[in-house]
C-alpha cells in the first residue's frame, strides 16, 4: 500500500519570522513566559507563532547524545524549565518545551509518543517494544498539524557518537502523508490520515529521508522498505525533471564493485536497475540532488534487498557525469560487459549533443544521428572502450558511458 505523497509546501515566506526567532536576545529566554511572549510578538498568525518556537528550539537546544548512547536519561532533565536553562534534551524534552512555549503563546499543542524510524533504523526492520520517540501536534487554523522539533534540529553522527546541528525545515508542519513514513503514534488518530495504518503496515513502508520529500520525489513502484527479488531489480521513482539521482549497492556494509547499479531518466520517471552478483542480503541506497548545479548528492531513500538468485558476472556500463547530468538515456545495450569481436547495436539519447562517438583502438567511430538520438553498430573490442559526446561550444569531447569487451 503506497501512502500518497503530496508535495512539500514551500516555506520561503517564513524568512521574516525565522530571523526574529534567531535574533532573540539573551534576556528574552530568562523564562518560558518571557520567551513565548518574545517569539509570538512578531507573528502574524498561528502558523508563524508555531514557526518561531520551532526555529528557536532548533537553533538553541542541543540533543543530548551522551545520554542517548548511555541509556541513562533522567526524566527530570526533560522538564521544560530545565531544558530552557540547560539547553540540552532528548526527544521528550524537545517536545515538552515546544508544548510549554506554544501554550503560553496561545496555541493548542500536545506531545505525541510512538515509534520512529530514527537513528539506527534499517529499511524493512520491524517495529516492536515500547515507544521510542516523542514529537508534537499543533492546531493551526482549526486543523491539527504535525512537527518534530528533535529531527528539525539535526541528527546523530553514529561514527563520532555526537549530535550534528543541521536545521531540517521538512519536519515543521509536515503533511501527514509524508510524516507517517517515519512516525507511528501510539494513538492511531494522531496519524491524521483518513485511513490510519496498522503497525505492520508502518513497519513495511519504505524509508525515505527528508531530502526525498524536499526534492519532490515520489514512489512509483516499490513502497516496501524490504524487497524480495531474484537476481535483478528495477525500482522506479517519479521525479521533477531537474532532479538527478544516483545509487549504490552495498553488501555487508561495503559497496559492491563492478557497476551493479544503473540509473537513468525516462520522461517524468527515473529507473534504478540493480544486478546482484550472488544471492543474499543487500542494501540499495539512492541519492539525489535538486539540479546539476548542486555540488553534492544527498541520501534520499534506501531499501533492504533479499536476492534469491544471482544475476551472474558483469554489471552495467559505468556512467560519467556528462551522461547523468544531461539526463541521457541508454536504450541498448544495458550491459557493461559485452562479448569481444561481436557486432553490437548501440542506441541512446543525449539531450544537447551534436555527435556521439566511440573511440575504439584509437579510431573514432561515430553513431548516426536519428530523430530519437544516436544509434549504430560497433564491433566490440577487447578491453575497455568509451562513448563520448560533442556538445556545442565545447572543444573537447565528454565521456558518457564506459563498456568492456571480454
Amino acid at each position: 500500500m503506497i501512502v500518497p505523497l503530496h508535495p512539500t509546501v514551500p516555506r520561503s515566506d517564513l524568512g521574516r519570522i525565522d530571523r526574529h526567532a534567531l535574533r532573540a536576545p539573551r534576556h528574552a529566554a530568562r523564562s518560558l513566559d518571557a520567551l513565548a511572549a518574545y517569539l509570538a510578538s512578531a507573528a502574524r498568525d498561528e502558523r508563524e507563532t508555531a514557526r518561531a518556537i520551532f526555529r528557536w528550539i532548533a537553533h538553541n537546544v542541543t540533543y543530548n547524545a551522551p545520554a542517548f548512547f548511555s541509556g541513562r536519561i533522567r526524566s527530570e532533565l526533560e522538564d521544560p524549565e530545565v531544558v530552557l536553562r540547560r539547553r540540552t534534551a532528548v526527544c521528550d524534552g524537545f517536545a515538552g518545551l515546544f508544548v510549554a512555549l506554544a501554550t503560553r503563546a496561545g496555541l493548542q499543542a500536545r506531545t505525541i509518543t510512538g515509534h520512529a524510524k530514527g537513528f539506527g533504523y534499517r529499511a524493512g526492520q520491524g517495529v516492536a517494544g515500547p515507544p521510542n520517540h516523542a514529537w508534537n501536534a499543533v492546531r493551526i487554523r482549526g486543523r491539527w498539524r504535525l512537527l518534530d522539533p528533535t529531527w528539525g534540529t539535526g541528527h546523530i553522527d553514529g561514527s563520532a557518537r555526537t549530535f550534528q546541528r543541521e536545521f531540517q525545515q521538512h519536519y515543521f508542519l509536515t503533511p501527514a502523508e509524508q510524516f507517517i513514513y517515519g512516525h507511528f503514534p501510539e494513538e492511531p488518530e494522531w496519524q491524521l490520515l483518513r485511513h490510519p495504518l496498522t503497525r505492520s503496515e508502518f513497519a513495511t513502508l519504505a524509508h525515505p529521508t527528508a531530502v526525498f520529500f524536499e526534492h519532490g520525489l515520489r514512489l512509483a513502484s516499490h513502497d516496501s522498505g524490504a524487497i524480495q527479488t531474484g537476481g535483478r531489480l528495477t525500482v522506479r521513482l517519479q521525479t521533477p525533471e531537474t532532479v538527478l539521482l544516483t545509487a549504490a549497492l552495498l553488501r555487508n556494509g561495503r559497496e559492491v564493485k563492478g557497476s551493479p547499479v544503473f540509473v537513468q531518466r525516462d520522461g517524468g520517471f527515473v529507473d534504478v536497475y540493480a544486478r546482484f552478483p550472488r544471492a543474499g542480503a543487500y542494501t540499495l541506497r539512492l541519492f539525489s540532488k535538486s539540479d546539476a548545479g548542486q555540488p553534492f548528492y544527498e541520501e534520499a531513500l534506501n531499501y533492504r534487498i533479499s536476492a534469491s538468485t544471482s544475476a551472474g558476472a558483469g554489471g552495467f556500463p559505468l556512467v560519467y557525469r556528462s551522461f547523468a547530468e544531461r539526463q541521457g538515456h541508454l536504450y541498448a545495450p544495458i550491459r557493461g560487459r559485452l562479448k569481444a569481436g561481436t557486432r553490437q547495436r548501440f542506441r541512446l539519447n543525449v539531450p544537447g549533443a551534436q555527435r556521439v562517438v566511440a573511440i575504439v583502438n584509437g579510431k573514432w567511430q561515430y553513431l548516426d544521428g536519428t530523430e530519437g538520438g544516436f544509434e549504430g553498430n560497433l564491433r566490440v573490442p577487447r578491453g575497455e572502450f568509451i562513448l563520448y559526446a560533442q556538445f556545442p561550444g565545447e572543444k573537447n569531447v565528454a565521456g558518457l558511458l564506459r563498456f568492456e569487451g571480454g
